[in-house]
């Protein structure tokens, strides 16, 4: 359900904890929903209490792993701050080893070794790792009727508030910044193919988070009025039909840039104006989708 779009170009707008303004929200919201308790280990939480973080990572990695026999998910550890799993350590915690989306990715794995079964074997990998999420003791199985309400409410939430982190526009007013952003011809007079990569990657990010969330937002409202999820089925198909009309949107708007993936050749069409704004459009029809759909979620939990 979620979008997010910070003012300029950034790279972390597809960032999954900025669905909240608590960055471990999501994380426990995620183990609550499968009956597991958690806890979020934080670099910057870490350093306000004056503790080592390498010397944390590590140990509670070790114990996670060696006593209650549980992987860890990690924020980083090799290339951007997203996650991976940590499945074992070597050398007394010297070395992790684990599976991390960007292990083969050149530019992200560099002193990377690899076990013969694929796994990442890293090195002072402590410095590039942001948090931890630890995954605790198993409770007692949530009520399902409870986790699709309590899910469907946090996602009007998403939605509906503008703002997060003090300037990062959210939810519905995330698709009028993307749009705003790409009518600004200034933003790709440049003949900087890093500067026109970044800007594409930006947009591109934003295409596949609306593309795959909204797909799988249609999976999970249509399994929920098939299901007993003690709510109106036909507003949660209707919610379902828009999140997959949207789905289809985003492919239209990877089709006008020749497809979807990136290179230098699609930088350069999406800097062409007529292919921007023959996307806006696009966009803002995708909004008024996502836009509809709440509405059908909003009445849903009303008479629910």
């Amino acid at each position: 359900f979620r979008l997010s779009w910070r003012p300029g170009w950034h790279e972390d707008n597809v960032a999954t904890y900025l669905v909240s303004d608590d960055p471990a929200e999501v994380f426990r919201r995620g183990l609550a929903a499968v009956g597991y308790a958690g806890e979020i280990l934080c670099r910057s939480e870490l350093r306000q209490r004056g503790m080592d973080c390498e010397e944390q990572f590590r140990s509670r990695i070790i114990a996670s792993i060696r006593d209650r026999r549980r992987p860890v998910i990690a924020h980083g550890v090799i290339g951007p701050p997203e996650e991976c799993i940590v499945t074992g350590y070597d050398e007394g915690g010297d070395v992790v080893i684990g599976w991390n989306f960007f292990q083969s990715f050149t530019a992200c794995n560099a002193g990377v070794a690899y076990e013969p079964g694929g796994y990442f074997r890293k090195r002072n990998w402590a410095g590039d790792t942001w948090s931890l999420v630890l995954i605790g003791d198993r409770l007692a199985p949530p009520d399902p009727k409870l986790v699709c309400r309590d899910a469907l409410s946090f996602a009007v939430d998403v939605v509906r508030t503008p703002c997060r982190y003090g300037d990062r526009h959210n939810g519905l007013a995330a698709y009028d910044a993307w749009a705003e952003h790409l009518l600004r011809d200034e933003d790709f007079a440049t003949d900087d193919t890093g500067r026109l990569d970044l800007r594409f990657g930006v947009h591109d990010d934003a295409v596949g988070t609306v593309a795959e969330g909204r797909w799988y937002a249609s999976v999970f409202l249509a399994q929920a009025a098939a299901g007993d999820a003690g709510l109106p089925a036909p507003r949660l198909y209707a919610a379902a039909a828009c999140y997959a009309a949207e789905h289809d949107l985003m492919w239209q708007v990877w089709r006008l840039v020749g497809g979807i993936g990136r290179s230098p050749e699609r930088a350069r069409k999406l800097a062409d104006p007529e292919t921007r704004r023959q996307i806006v459009p696009i966009i803002r029809a995708a909004r008024a989708k996502d836009q509809e759909a709440i509405e059908h979620l909003e009445a849903a939990l009303r008479h629910g």
